[in-house]
């Protein structure tokens, strides 16, 4: 069993759904897996990433075409990652656009640790990998369970793909064995 946990913003989900139903959903439960599906969603209305260059707009009901079992979708709010904000504005702005990216990326981590979380609801365990993703990425290959699970044998363990690492991490998507987030932390 696994646990699919998209986390983020749905946003070009008409480029990228058609890939992840390929190549997630379809490649794996062609070959007998059981997926179940948690959605941790950003709503927003506008994107506005100076770094990127984009601006857009996004319609909050497309979060609902990703089809999961289960949703959490919250409003993305500044008050939310205020604290968390505040301690990374104690070191110089990298990008200088007004702590743009670093909104984005705690944004971010809020949407993932929210996704966990969900997953987690009791009746909805024991999972033997956990997938994250985000929906806003048009998966070029299949990501094919079965070959990967095996490789997360040594515990606890984490799969993050080699490309768009930046310095070292890649916030794309990651497969990790259940010991791997079940660590307590102090």
């Amino acid at each position: 069993r696994v646990a699919v946990i998209f986390f983020g913003l749905a946003r070009g989900l008409d480029s990228t759904l058609p890939s992840i139903r390929r190549h997630v959903f379809e490649t794996n439960r062609a070959a007998g897996i059981e997926l179940r599906v948690f959605a941790s969603l950003n709503l927003v209305e506008q994107i506005d990433n100076p770094r990127a260059g984009e601006q857009a707009a996004i319609d909050p009901r497309d979060a609902l075409r990703l089809g999961a079992d289960a949703y959490l979708l919250t409003r993305q709010e500044e008050q939310g990652i205020a604290k968390l904000l505040a301690l990374a504005q104690q070191q110089p702005d990298a990008y200088g656009h007004g702590w743009s990216s670093t909104r984005n990326l705690l944004h971010q981590l809020r949407s993932l640790q929210r996704g966990w979380r969900l997953a987690q609801l009791p009746g909805e365990g024991p999972f033997d990998l956990f997938l994250f993703l985000r929906p806003d990425l048009a998966y070029a290959v299949p990501i094919a369970l079965a070959e990967l699970g095996p490789r997360l044998a040594a515990a606890p363990s984490l799969l993050v793909p080699p490309w768009h690492c930046f310095y070292g991490l890649n916030d794309r998507f990651s497969l990790a064995e259940p010991a791997c987030w079940s660590v307590k932390r102090s």
